[in-house]
């Protein structure tokens, strides 16, 4: 059966022809049309769980449909009786069809947390004891339905994940167009607006990304994955796993970071703003730095890249 005419049943758009080739259908297939569309269309948070749905929708369409079944059976004068049936199935199904199985998100509310500090770290104990290290220029949205069916958060800038591992209750995190399902492990997500690239790295454990609709993609331990924003292109590296998420230990590790995501990364840690021609060229940077001055981390950096720096108060031009 098409999908498309599924759809509009459901949703009451179907024309007369439709509905009653999805009566037909029914009669035919009985409760197995619920089980595939279901798997189809299963891939938001619903409020309630798959079985609920499944059951509440079959038990009454498929008592509607023999009741559609026995109006055919009666005299030509009662002709119209099984369209005023298979409508009655058609609203009864579509009123339980949003009420069981509407996307989570339309009913769901988010507590955001913010840390707008240079330069600190703030500490987030999660509902179900996950822990979360927000860097600054950042937060974190926490859905307010978190810990019943699933845990689900939203990530805009920089933050490292100690998630409790719960296989009934999978754990994500969104920023952006990327979705990190975790299964039990500690990580780091950059993904500041005004950088790049979003970067993924696993500390230990297990998780899979997915983009859109491209397959989930797994990293292991020590890796990191580079999500280009503007080609939707990504590179799988080799990092060194002490490295991920040292920030929320006052440290700073570029790998094969572009220029001006630095120059975000710095303003972050140290309260300053970078004001610089938009032509710079197109250089990465790896190195760590401790807990370092700015002074030191810029010297650093006019060697590597051959800039000068000069720094008025809060600003810093680049020459």
């Amino acid at each position: 059966m098409n999908t498309d005419i599924i759809r509009r049943y459901l949703n009451g758009e179907a024309s007369e022809d439709e509905i009653a080739l999805i009566d037909k259908w029914i009669e035919a297939e009985g409760e197995s049309w619920l089980d595939d569309h279901i798997d189809k269309m299963w891939d938001q948070p619903t409020i309630a769980s798959r079985q609920e749905t499944k059951d509440a929708m079959a038990s009454l369409v498929l008592s509607r449909v023999g009741a559609v079944g026995r109006v055919k059976k009666m005299s030509s004068r009662k002709r119209l009786l099984p369209w005023v049936a298979a409508a009655s199935v058609l609203l009864a199904v579509t009123l339980l069809w949003r009420q069981f199985a509407e996307p989570a998100h339309k009913s769901l509310s988010w507590e955001v947390y913010r840390n707008d500090q240079p330069g600190i770290v703030k500490l987030l104990r999660l509902p179900d004891s996950s822990v979360v290290y927000l860097n600054a220029a950042s937060s974190l949205s926490i859905a307010s339905n978190f810990n019943d069916s699933t845990r689900e958060v939203a990530l805009q800038g920089e933050a490292f994940f100690e998630v409790k591992h719960d296989a009934d209750r999978p754990f994500k995190v969104k920023v952006g167009s990327l979705t990190t399902r975790v299964y039990g492990t500690a990580f780091n997500i950059e993904g500041y607006s005004a950088s790049s690239q979003l970067r993924v790295a696993l500390k230990n454990g297990k998780i899979g990304i997915r983009q859109a609709a491209m397959p989930e993609q797994l990293l292991k331990p020590g890796e990191m994955m580079l999500y280009h924003k503007a080609d939707s292109t990504t590179e799988i590296h080799q990092v060194t796993e002490s490295s991920i998420g040292d920030w929320a230990t006052g440290q700073i590790s570029f790998y094969k970071t572009p220029i001006r995501d630095a120059f975000t990364i710095i303003e972050n840690k140290y309260g300053v703003k970078f004001k610089y021609p938009g032509s710079l060229q197109n250089q990465t940077i790896t190195a760590s730095f401790g807990k370092e001055s700015l002074q030191k981390v810029l010297k650093h950096l006019s060697f590597v890249w051959d800039l000068r720096f000069q720094q008025e108060k809060d600003t810093v031009y680049v020459h």
